[in-house]
């Protein structure tokens, strides 16, 4: 265990804070979005920094192909506190704004105590989605299913809800590349108006992309891991854009 990623769990985020783990994310194709800023200087928010917070489906991903563990927060760096001394220093910038500054304590701990401490810290995707959702719903396993198969095929992705749709899928990291693909994750059975069909398809060719419906094949599900089969169906408007 002492190569996985701790995915710190806080609330109802999921959250990176070792710069050397962010960079090895980026390798795998997990992307997330950075979330740290000072508080107090919210025009900063243009240029966010650590911690980085992953989504439960790029979560569930990472301890599925058993590159990272899920830990509670709360318990993770409590354990982790109790093995490093941790001082503070309180520095006050102008205009009399002060901030604590704490040392870096992961460097005290090596890979044998994290590996025990994501051990004792550790819960389950399941449980993550109890927490939630409220409940293991077949809508987050679907679109956790979805996220898996297009991250398979080395899809980066992202949310999608700028563009309607649930995921965006880029053919590489999304630094270097556009994206190609607007991802929408149909359920069995869920209507889809056709006029949103017509718009989001028109939509999707004016950004230079794919309109694609990703839904749950009818035949039964995997018995042994209850993975939903997925059929993909791209749309495209001719002669437009």
């Amino acid at each position: 265990m002492g190569d996985l990623i701790p995915l710190v769990v806080n609330g109802g985020s999921i959250l990176v804070f070792e710069l050397s783990h962010v960079k090895r994310l980026r390798d795998l194709g997990i992307v997330g979005i950075l979330s740290g800023t000072l508080p107090k200087a919210p025009q900063q928010n243009v240029f966010l920094g650590l911690p980085l917070r992953l989504s439960i489906y790029e979560a569930a991903w990472l301890v599925n192909q058993s590159l990272g563990v899920l830990v509670d927060g709360l318990r993770y760096n409590e354990q982790v506190l109790n093995i490093s001394s941790l001082k503070e220093e309180t520095v006050e910038l102008q205009g009399g704004v002060e901030y604590v500054v704490t040392e870096d304590t992961y460097s005290q701990v090596d890979d044998e105590q994290l590996a025990k401490i994501c051990r004792d810290a550790e819960i389950s995707v399941d449980a993550l989605m109890v927490r939630l959702f409220g409940s293991v719903k077949t809508r987050q396993h679907l679109l956790s299913a979805a996220f898996n198969y297009f991250r398979d095929r080395d899809y980066y992705l992202m949310p999608g809800l700028r563009f309607g749709g649930d995921f965006v899928a880029y053919p590489g990291d999304p630094l270097k590349f556009h994206s190609h693909l607007i991802l929408k994750v149909l359920e069995q059975k869920e209507s889809f108006d056709l006029l949103q069909l017509v718009t989001s398809g028109r939509l999707a060719t004016a950004v230079k992309k794919a309109w694609v419906l990703v839904g749950e094949s009818s035949t039964q599900r995997n018995k042994q891991n209850q993975k939903p089969s997925l059929h993909c169906f791209s749309i495209e408007w001719a002669g437009f854009g």
